[in-house]
């Protein structure tokens, strides 16, 4: 019966933040009347569970001074005790210590990060070390070849290492050696979005093909991306935002020319979509082939980058100063010392408020043509 209360409790049951005293108070059901007599627990039965409490409250006092030791903050340990209660009725010798050590000697993670990162994902104390996570760590350092590669990609994504990678990841990073993905690319791949290859091995070849299907070169860095975007994004998704596009007059065959020079082209806010369309192709006056040719335009900061400098070379572009129809891509990827050196510094001269124009101090131009494809 104490066992059926154990399984009951922790599954439904949540904590509050810790008292004084640290006791979980999922363990005070065991002197609660109500609960006692609703599921007949005698009263021989109801002192063995106050002796039972009593030895977990010590356990869990013990268990609290063994984090506080690791520098885990009441609120960490609140945290943990909402998430996985469970961790404060465990043997600390055999079940946490090791656990945390590991962490810290073998993957490397700082006194500072590990309270944060295991009170965030306290999964991984539920984990085994020898079957789960040990292997895990083998995985990742095989085949990054770097010990701060597999540190960075645990701290930015804990959850990598709980899960079982023979059986999940291993398959799908196997398919892309297959088809020819270079390794470096898998250091990319890792540093900055690994749940890629978190998931079925299915639903993963599924995206590959489609990527494959497209016209992209897995020698190159824009495959993955691909693979990428139609991984972690809907295909509902997807669509809403190329029609987004297509009503700012992009063909589909444009679109498509623009996924395979910049795939992420898609990952941008419907609100945001619609703001840079606007402005380029309604109050630019731009065609739609001067967004095929720079799509990167298209990621640019809006207010900072795209405005003013547009502001400028149209400026420019009406005085005759630069040929008319100038490219996006020959000033919107330039560094700010190079714009400034080349497009505003060169004409003070002629154009003495053009540094305040570039600012956004003077009011717009009167024209709204000047740039072109």
């Amino acid at each position: 019966m104490l066992s059926l209360l154990r399984t009951k409790l922790f599954s439904t049951h949540k904590t509050t933040a810790f008292g004084d005293s640290f006791s979980i108070r999922v363990l005070h059901i065991f002197q609660n009347p109500s609960v006692i007599l609703a599921y007949g627990i005698s009263s021989k039965a109801s002192k063995k569970s106050s002796l039972i409490k009593q030895k977990n409250e010590e356990k869990s006092q013990l268990i609290k001074a063994l984090f506080k030791n690791y520098g885990f903050t009441d609120t960490q340990l609140s945290r943990i005790a909402r998430t996985s209660p469970w961790v404060f009725l465990t043997n600390p010798q055999k079940y946490l210590l090791p656990k945390i050590d590991f962490f810290r000697s073998i993957v490397g993670v700082s006194d500072t990060d590990l309270p944060r990162i295991l009170a965030a994902h306290s999964q991984l104390l539920g984990c085994s070390l020898e079957n789960t996570l040990i292997p895990s760590y083998n995985f990742f350092k095989a085949l990054l070849h770097s010990d701060d590669v597999v540190l960075g990609m645990f701290k930015r994504n804990p959850r990598m290492f709980q899960c079982n990678v023979q059986r999940i990841i291993s398959p799908n990073v196997e398919l892309l050696r297959r088809i020819g993905v270079p390794d470096k690319f898998f250091t990319y791949l890792m540093r900055h979005q690994p749940t890629v290859v978190y998931r079925s091995h299915i639903k993963f070849k599924r995206c590959v093909d489609e990527v494959i299907k497209m016209g992209f070169n897995p020698l190159k860095s824009t495959f993955l991306i691909a693979v990428r975007v139609l991984a972690l994004m809907p295909k509902s998704t997807r669509d809403r935002k190329m029609e987004v596009y297509r009503r700012f007059g992009l063909s589909d065959d444009e679109m498509l020319s623009i996924f395979k020079l910049k795939p992420d082209f898609v990952c941008h806010s419907e609100k945001r979509i619609m703001q840079t369309m606007d402005f380029f192709m309604n109050r630019m006056k731009l065609p739609s082939t001067a967004i095929v040719c720079c799509p990167s335009a298209l990621s640019y900061q809006f207010e900072k980058r795209v405005i003013p400098r547009c502001r400028v070379v149209k400026l420019l572009s009406e005085k005759g100063l630069v040929k008319k129809n100038k490219s996006l891509s020959s000033f919107l990827p330039l560094t700010e010392n190079a714009f400034l050196n080349k497009f505003v510094h060169s004409y003070e001269k002629e154009l003495p408020g053009i540094m305040e124009i570039y600012r956004g101090n003077l009011s717009p131009l009167k024209s709204e043509s000047g740039c072109g494809e």
